[in-house]
């Protein structure tokens, strides 16, 4: 053969592909796998398991069966907010508060579990807070 010939006579036959016939079932197994995988989720416990972690089961959890006498007594709402004295209260004159002025604070939550106030209280004294 001549170099025309062999140069002419590499890459010009066509690259054949081989059939994989255990492809296709390798990727349905994979993507009903990852199906399978994805359940819904839960909106919560049912019944069974609910009285599983009961007290009478030796859980933590009381179940009480609710009825028009115990919704009456839950449907009570706390009464949140200041006193009537506090409210009616009269107005006090403002002092004007400039930059410089120290000033004496309280702050008064009517929550039982305040942002400020330590455990058992419901204030916090802020002293001495530079303006």
């Amino acid at each position: 053969k001549n170099l025309r010939q062999t140069i002419i006579g590499r890459g010009d036959r066509a690259v054949k592909s081989v059939p994989l016939r255990w492809a296709r079932p390798v990727l349905m197994l994979a993507a009903v796998a990852m199906a399978a995988s994805c359940g819904l989720p839960k909106v919560g416990p049912n019944k069974r398991q609910i009285y599983a972690g009961s007290v009478q089961r030796e859980g933590d959890a009381f179940i009480v069966s609710v009825n028009d006498r115990v919704a009456r007594a839950t449907a009570v709402v706390p009464a949140l907010g200041f006193s009537s004295s506090f409210t009616s209260a009269g107005r006090l004159t403002s002092d004007t508060i400039r930059p410089g002025d120290v000033l004496g604070l309280t702050v008064w939550e009517n929550v039982d579990d305040g942002l400020l106030a330590a455990e058992a209280t419901n204030s916090t004294i802020l002293e001495e807070v530079q303006v």
